[in-house]
């Protein structure tokens, strides 16, 4: 199960870069999106959904200290990210055999 997660969180990766590289044509710098961004682009309500949520029902302040940080890390970034891990734990948690 975690290695067919860290595959997808991969190509997830690999599909936030190539649409970061895409964006910027031929010839401009490339501008990373941030999750928060690419979030927002797929599906606006439920990313003012989840910030709503957490404010009324847990703590104001949570949004703003954990959650906004994470959402202005660029995309391909978070999703590199998770795939790492999830690869780490696979690997740690694999049974050997001998």
């Amino acid at each position: 199960m975690l290695r067919i997660l860290g595959l997808f969180f991969a190509a997830l990766a690999a599909l936030a870069l190539w649409a970061d590289i895409s964006d910027a044509g031929s010839g401009a710098a490339i501008d990373f999106a941030s999750l928060g961004q690419r979030w927002a682009e797929l599906h606006q309500p439920s990313l003012i959904g989840l910030q709503s949520g957490l404010e009324n029902r847990v703590d104001p302040e949570l949004f703003f200290t954990y959650v906004l940080p994470v959402l202005e890390i660029p995309a391909a970034g978070v999703a590199a990210g998770l795939s790492l891990v999830c690869a780490l734990l696979w690997a740690l948690t694999r049974r050997r055999r001998g």
